[in-house]
């Protein structure tokens, strides 16, 4: 989620009342001597060409999120079970806040989703846009806080400082670094890249590079994943994001500007399937391999990671890596690469390069998080398995952009 804020007046707004989700709900602005009501609004498709270019006019013409294709894409397009009757009664996944003349003045951009959860809530949501375009503080966060109280999860990635605190102060829980797993395919490589592109210098672990263990085979598209593999994943998935086939398809086969590759191990769907992306790395020679989904099979977990990494490796790829929110996925990858002495780094101090590019410079991933009061004592962030596949974390418009 993303805040723009002006500079604070001396103006507060309080809560009035709370409808369910795909209803207004009403605010009070309270000023000096005044007192006007304000309401928060789901905006119909009608709309949209007016969200495009408030985005446009806070981020400027080239802002990727005011594409049209990619906005129809993203939220218009999304095949979210539980949103589905909202969208047809002509309902973005956008709410906002309206001037008395109906002018855009706040506007917040989510994804949902449909989620698995211990005590059988099935709406989540990804923050992916809240911007303030009014001189009134606090629009956005309360955007934001109307929407959380209706989900059974909030998810968002990648927080600027604005948003993280605001995000703090409607209880949501911070994770300074998402887990990233890095599997090193050619060290001495990487480490004359690094020096070469005038990065800070950092220690990169040498070791001998595993032979190349695993055979994969490439699908057409990621709809050809066996539905066995989604099914497994669902049943063993204590918590997150759902996988359907019609999910697969619209997040790989019908994004607008990115091609994904789906390789499967050779030993058949037993083996289980991957979601990867092949970047090069800017202004250098060699590529990165992003791993934006497993689909673990019923054979041993290392036959699927010795296919990614045979793949990665025919790629001129100089490093495989792997983000995850779950502490049980995370386990289970690295306990696959040790099957094949293949080290895997848990947040090494190697840049990141990945996508969005003007993430690239940061070396965080962070994430913010909050789940329903019917959530179990405890329960928090490394118990949800989401990935890069999900939010907008491996979104950016021009197909044959390279890695930061």
């Amino acid at each position: 989620g993303q805040n723009r804020s002006p500079a604070p007046q001396r103006r507060r707004l309080a809560v009035i009342s709370r409808a369910s989700f795909g209803n207004t709900f009403s605010m009070i602005l309270q000023t000096p001597g005044t007192a006007v009501p304000i309401a928060v609004k789901p905006l119909p498709r009608a709309r949209l060409d007016d969200v495009l270019q408030f985005l446009k006019t806070q981020y400027g013409d080239d802002y990727y999120g005011a594409n049209e294709a990619f906005f129809d894409w993203q939220y218009l397009k999304t095949p979210c079970l539980w949103f589905r009757p909202a969208a047809a009664s002509g309902l973005m996944p956008v709410n906002a806040v309206l001037s008395d003349t109906g002018d855009l003045m706040a506007v917040h951009a989510f994804i949902p989703f449909d989620a698995k959860t211990p005590w059988g809530g099935s709406k989540g949501i990804w923050d992916e846009e809240w911007i303030n375009g009014s001189s009134i503080p606090g629009l956005g966060r309360l955007m934001a806080d109307s929407l959380r109280e209706n989900v059974d999860l909030y998810i968002g990635f990648g927080c600027n400082e604005l948003s993280e605190s605001a995000f703090k102060k409607i209880g949501l829980a911070f994770t300074p670094e998402v887990t990233r797993l890095v599997m090193l395919l050619d060290p001495g490589a990487l480490e004359q890249r690094i020096s070469e592109a005038g990065l800070e210098p950092v220690s990169i672990p040498h070791h001998t590079t595993a032979p190349m263990k695993g055979a994969h085979r490439i699908l057409m598209k990621a709809a050809d994943i066996p539905q066995s593999l989604l099914d497994l994943r669902t049943s063993t998935m204590g918590c997150g994001p759902m996988r359907s086939s019609d999910w697969v398809s619209w997040r790989y086969d019908l994004h607008p500007f990115i091609d994904y590759w789906t390789v499967i191990s050779d030993h058949g769907p037993d083996g289980g399937a991957a979601i990867l992306r092949i970047e090069p790395i800017r202004e250098q020679q060699g590529n990165v391999c992003r791993v934006l989904d497993l689909y673990f099979g019923n054979s041993r977990d290392d036959r699927l990671l010795g296919a990614v990494l045979s793949f990665a490796r025919e790629r001129d790829c100089l490093l495989v890596d792997y983000f995850s929110t779950s502490a049980v996925s995370v386990k289970r990858l690295a306990e696959a690469a040790d099957r094949l002495s293949q080290p895997a780094l848990k947040n090494p101090h190697i840049p990141y390069m990945f996508q969005p590019l003007a993430m690239g410079p940061r070396n965080s991933f962070n994430a913010v998080f909050a789940a329903s009061t019917n959530a179990p004592h405890g329960f928090g962030l490394s118990d949800v398995l989401a990935t890069k596949a999900d939010s907008t974390q491996d979104i950016e418009r021009h197909p044959n952009s390279t890695a930061a």
